[in-house]
């Protein structure tokens, strides 16, 4: 437990040492931002909407309800810990001082394992997406894979310019995002093309 104390010691919010994280550079609009998109970006709903209904058929809309009880839950104890485990570390920090410091050393090799590979499958379903949008639309093919190396040279930037700056582009975009998604389910719903709009489901 001392490595544990010691290290979320070095790793709490506060000026003193440079390499800390300054206090208050991310706020509550930040962290509440950076957790949606990290949990469900809304852009997300748009590529597994499709495979979710292939898969539950009728009762697509209790497997969201369903996902949605799972997540609260999960939600509340994560509120519970960042108050009383204030710390950069996070997951780390969470495992290391609820578990053992060796299984927080794990958890945080998985996650930096899992972070690269999350970008690259985003990365990858959206080009895909642009790139068959605008051949079928506008008739320019137009590689994915560019659509993907502009997705990655961009978060790059982003993690270059810093926490404060990278935060402050993750709340403007975001709410960007759910404006956007929100603007064309609305849309749906009213044009929802031949098949009409029904509530049977």
């Amino acid at each position: 437990d001392v490595p544990c104390k010691s290290m979320v010691s070095r790793t709490r919010i506060g000026p003193t040492t440079p390499n800390e994280l300054r206090r208050d550079a991310v706020g509550l609009a930040g962290v509440m931002m950076q957790a949606l998109t990290d949990v469900a970006p809304a852009i997300a709903v748009l590529f597994t909407v499709q495979f979710t209904a292939s898969q539950a058929g009728i009762s697509m809309p209790a497997a969201y309800v369903g996902a949605f009880l799972i997540a609260i839950p999960i939600a509340l104890v994560l509120c519970q810990l960042a108050k009383r485990l204030p710390s950069a570390g996070g997951w780390y920090t969470y495992v290391s001082r609820g578990v053992h410091p060796r299984a927080g050393f794990i958890v945080a090799w998985l996650y930096f394992l899992y972070a690269p590979l999350q970008t690259a499958i985003t990365g990858t379903s959206i080009g895909v997406a642009f790139s068959s949008t605008i051949q079928s639309e506008y008739g320019v093919n137009i590689p994915w894979w560019l659509f993907m190396m502009v997705i990655i040279v961009f978060v790059v930037v982003m993690a270059y310019r810093g926490i404060t700056f990278s935060t402050r582009a993750i709340v403007i975009l975001g709410f960007a995002e759910l404006a956007i998604v929100g603007i064309f389910s609305i849309w749906g719903f009213f044009q929802s093309g031949p098949g009409g709009d029904t509530l049977q489901v």
